[in-house]
């Protein structure tokens, strides 16, 4: 199998060199169809669905959706997900997936590069939020540093990568690949992080959801900065208890949160906490 990244815009399928999807079967006219999908009209942060229709062009009128044939052509039919593609007789079938590409990008960006990213994320399709979300899939950093916002993306199976990345994507034509992360990584860690490297170019070469590295390991913060810092990443990579202890007078509601996770668990037959 393989995923072809449609941008917004009209993508031709037929055997004309200038059709993006490109059939060889006889059966397929020159220009056969276009996928059409619209742009993202509203905020970018708000990661749904894009409207998108088939146009049949064909002469012969075998352009099929699920196996039934379209109306015949100058028509068009909005597509959902999971929905098969056929054209002529030729056995290949397209599945429409929705897929999104989602960019969170690191608080340390300017204000100005965060409008110059929205404008060219928009324009390529994708997506673009200041949060971390489970939606997302790239971290735009330029320089890469030991963050929350950095091991929820690890934690995720999401993609460190500069924002040189982003405006490749936006250059990639409609049904192209994805340019490769690898050559868009940020610059490498630096300082104390650096002592972590290793670790982290393994993360990266093999990225994948790693939501369950921490599933028995419960955690008690002294303190309350700690807590809002990394509870966040914390819970992405499988913490299941975090419990703040700042004073002497929140061991009592601390021993209470620690009891009642011993007996969820042991209802659960989880293993025990380390």
């Amino acid at each position: 199998q393989r995923r072809l990244y449609l941008r917004p815009g009209g993508t031709q399928v037929g055997r004309a060199q200038t059709a993006q999807i490109k059939a060889t079967h006889q059966s397929v006219s020159r220009i056969h169809a276009e996928i059409v999908i619209d742009a993202c009209a509203g905020a970018l942060s708000e990661v749904a669905p894009l409207p998108i229709q088939l146009v049949d062009h064909s002469s012969t009128g075998h352009t099929f959706i699920n196996g039934k044939p379209s109306a015949g052509k100058g028509h068009s039919r909005p597509l959902v997900e999971g929905d098969g593609l056929t054209f002529g007789v030729d056995p290949v079938t397209f599945r429409v997936t929705w897929s999104p590409v989602v960019f969170s990008y690191s608080s340390r960006v300017s204000a100005q590069d965060v409008q110059n990213m929205d404008s060219v994320t928009r324009s390529a399709g994708a997506f673009l939020t200041s949060d971390w979300t489970l939606e997302c899939t790239h971290l735009v950093i330029e320089q890469l540093a030991i963050t929350p916002k950095l091991l929820c993306c690890i934690a995720d199976g999401g993609m460190p990568v500069s924002s040189s990345f982003l405006y490749a994507l936006s250059h990639c034509a409609s049904a192209e690949p994805l340019p490769d992360p690898h050559q868009h990584r940020p610059r490498p860690l630096v300082g104390m992080d650096a002592e972590y490297s290793s670790e982290l170019a393994a993360f990266m070469e093999t990225p994948r959801p790693r939501r369950t590295m921490l599933e028995s390991i419960w955690i008690v913060f002294g303190v309350r900065q700690a807590y809002d810092a990394l509870s966040v990443a914390l819970r992405h990579s499988g913490a299941q208890l975090q419990v703040v202890c700042a004073s002497e007078e929140q061991v009592p509601q601390a021993i209470d949160e620690l009891r009642r996770g011993v007996s969820k668990a042991a209802a659960q037959g989880t293993p025990p906490p380390r």
